[in-house]
């Protein structure tokens, strides 16, 4: 049982990695955060805990949601899974993005090819067409071409990813999917906000290409 003297947030079958950046968020104010699988579960906890906030992810009907916690007398917050932007931006918060960049990646690339030039090579080339690709992503987005815009991402998302841009590849791979889904407003709005992920990756490999 909860102890109803600290503030209870549920999350209604959260994803386990979402649930544990709630889980810090709140814990940082105060909360507790108490996950459940489904309704019957809320039912039984928000009847005996002094509940304040309630999330639900996939799977779960929101107006059955409400329902149930209209009929419990509940009167605190409710919402649903942070969107892919809040969810980058909810990280970027708390501090949970990794290093701009990941250099055991490029020493694992550099065996693999052979020799730390060729990675060289890949990291200039890399740097040269950034702005093109980034640009050509951004008007796919803004035209609607859902499926251009999808591929854009893509092939940054695995070039980032080859050279060990591990913040970077994440927001490209989310572009990705909000793409493919069709969801092109909040893509343009991620992308909007990922000048400081997108510079703090070039810096890093500049930095490391001079460090060679």
């Amino acid at each position: 049982m909860a102890d109803s003297s600290v503030p209870v947030a549920i999350g209604v079958a959260l994803p386990t990695h979402l649930g544990m950046l709630a889980a810090r968020m709140l814990a940082g104010e105060g909360w507790r955060l108490v996950e459940v699988a489904d309704l019957p579960a809320l039912i039984e906890l928000v009847g005996r805990s002094s509940c304040e906030q309630v999330w639900w992810g996939p799977g779960i009907d929101a107006a059955a949601v409400d329902a149930t916690l209209a009929r419990l007398g509940y009167a605190g917050r409710r919402a649903p899974i942070p969107s892919p932007l809040d969810r980058h931006n909810l990280r970027a918060s708390l501090g949970l993005l990794p290093s701009p960049l990941n250099p055991e990646t490029l020493t694992r690339l550099a065996e693999d090819l052979g020799d730390e030039q060729s990675v060289r090579d890949l990291a200039d080339l890399f740097l040269e067409s950034l702005d093109g690709r980034w640009r050509d992503a951004q008007a796919a987005w803004h035209s609607g071409d859902a499926e251009t815009a999808r591929r854009a991402a893509h092939t940054l998302k695995s070039s980032a990813a080859l050279l060990g841009l591990v913040p970077l590849a994440e927001v490209f791979k989310e572009l990705e999917t909000l793409a493919a889904e069709g969801q092109l407003d909040v893509a343009e709005k991620l992308g909007a906000q990922a000048g400081p992920t997108l510079e703090n990756a070039v810096q890093a490999l500049k930095e490391w290409l001079v460090s060679r």
